[in-house]
């Protein structure tokens, strides 16, 4: 016989809540660790994943049971944002670059709105690969911390031009995932030509687009994948 499972809408949001918080120390802990290079960082990133799990199965069982919007979460981006990112993203070079940015994130409607872009210092770059330095990482993370902001996109370039080139990497989906126990942040991956395709590690979310791009709007290409008229 089934046994049935009976849920406290009180509790389960108030585990859920807590979590939030222990795992935001927890982050604090690991990339302090990670920044002095100590062997603990193994050990709060173990932490990390747990408390994430734990996160999830909570989530899940509220979904089940009625208590919790079963939505994905829906990104609502601005056009001018958009162009914003292509335009600091893809120079005139072939090397890969980052950046990040902020926003408002509403729980009640699951409904976020990246703002701001936040241009990180970069350890490592190459034609196929580029590195976040980690003292800028940490500082930025630090003064969002003191606007209880968080991060919301983790942008790049790849190499190349077309759609296909906007395929994200196992490296990216691995360091990704990584990410998003932390922040409710996607990706996006911008190429020469205009297009640009946005990702996670379990495409599990919802993108709108508002606005036009020099008066045009922006272009469709698939379900994941867009593209900036008139430009190269």
């Amino acid at each position: 016989m089934k046994k049935e499972i009976i849920v406290d809408k009180k509790k389960t949001k108030t585990l859920i809540k807590d979590s939030k918080s222990i795992r935001k120390e927890f982050l604090s802990l690991y990339t302090k660790a990670c920044e002095e290079g100590k062997e603990e960082a193994d050990f709060f990133h173990n932490v990390l994943k747990h408390l994430y799990g734990t996160e999830q199965q909570i989530s899940n069982i509220r979904k089940m049971d009625g208590l919790e919007d079963s939505e994905f979460p829906r990104y609502l981006m601005s056009s001018k944002l958009i162009h914003d990112l292509f335009d600091y993203l893809v120079e005139d070079d072939e090397i890969e670059k980052m950046c990040q940015c902020t926003g408002v994130v509403d729980e009640k409607t699951n409904t976020i709105v990246p703002t701001e872009i936040l241009k990180l210092g970069m350890s490592q770059r190459s034609s196929i690969y580029v590195k976040g330095d980690r003292r800028s990482i940490n500082n930025t993370y630090s003064q969002l911390d003191d606007y209880l902001h968080s991060i919301v996109i983790q942008g790049h370039r790849h190499p190349g031009s077309g759609p296909g080139a906007t395929q994200p990497s196992s490296i990216d989906l691995r360091n990704h995932k990584d990410m998003e126990m932390c922040y409710p942040v996607i990706g996006i991956i911008f190429v020469k030509g205009g297009y640009f395709r946005f990702f996670s590690s379990d495409d599990k979310f919802e993108i709108e687009i508002y606005g036009t791009i020099n008066g045009k709007e922006v272009v469709k290409v698939d379900d994941r994948t867009y593209r900036i008229q008139d430009v190269n």
